[in-house]
């Protein structure tokens, strides 16, 4: 990666640590005389630009998985994205606030790795759900708990009718041993590209899991007796879905880690 000229700051409004670990490094960049703009969202004292007007040549996230997924969710443009653990569960973290001042200066010259993660675009009824990139999952569920739901699948060119139970997962590699794997689906390996799809409580016990080329689209419709919510990444809601959700390959996120 080319060295960095200019660093989007973004985090949990609400964690202590993100902010106070954001202000660290905040002064460093300006040590180092480094350009930065700060998400509005997160609340720091300097002036607020819009997440989705960044400009930036590498965005970094303060918290914890949870934050990073929200702003992962949300980056259409292919900006390189670092996170800072400053919470508990730390999967996609490349530094942490013990370390993020020793190590930050080092990426910013350049030298760090750079993975692609792939990610799931998605359209609900015919149109694209905009700014909303899926890293580890897509949660089709059932908007009534407890109540079973009856839908059809369509994986590349399989057809499987009148599915019915809680819902299902559409999961990437690098999210297939998260909600996945709790729900019994296959855990996924790199370099494999590819997605896995789970059902949830199936009715039938002999239809579970599927795994399928990451290029190819994945459709769910026909859907009877509830209707459906989607849940994105546990953090992005869409509850207006009628007849059909459909899913493809989208843009992958570059995720930024140290040399060691």
């Amino acid at each position: 990666m080319k060295p960095i000229s200019r660093v989007g700051i973004t985090g949990n409004p609400r964690n202590p640590a993100a902010r106070k670990t954001a202000l660290k490094v905040i002064r460093l960049l300006q040590r180092e005389r480094i350009s930065f703009e700060v998400d509005a969202h997160f609340g720091l004292p300097f002036p607020p630009v819009p997440f989705s007007d960044f400009s930036v040549s590498l965005i970094l996230s303060f918290g914890g998985d949870g934050t990073l997924l929200h702003r992962a969710i949300q980056l259409q443009k292919p900006t390189p994205l670092l996170g800072i653990n400053c919470g508990g569960v730390g999967h996609y973290m490349g530094l942490t606030k013990e370390n993020v001042l020793q190590k930050l200066p080092a990426i910013l010259r350049g030298e760090c790795v750079v993975r692609k993660l792939d990610r799931l675009a998605l359209w609900a009824d015919g149109k694209k759900v905009d700014n909303c990139f899926a890293l580890n999952e897509v949660a089709v569920l059932s908007q009534l708990s407890g109540r079973l739901m009856r839908f059809d699948l369509d994986a590349g060119s399989h057809r499987f009718s009148r599915l019915g139970g809680d819902g299902l997962l559409v999961s990437t590699v690098s999210g297939s041993s998260a909600y996945n794997k709790s729900a019994g689906g296959p855990i996924l390996l790199e370099p494999l590209k590819g997605v896995a799809i789970t059902l949830i409580s199936p009715f039938d016990r002999n239809l579970h899991s599927w795994v399928l080329p990451l290029n190819q689209p994945i459709k769910i419709s026909g859907f009877t007796r509830v209707r459906p919510h989607i849940i994105v990444d546990g953090q992005h809601r869409i509850e207006s879905l009628q007849n059909e959700l459909l899913i493809r390959k989208g843009r992958p996120l570059q995720l930024v880690f140290p040399l060691s």
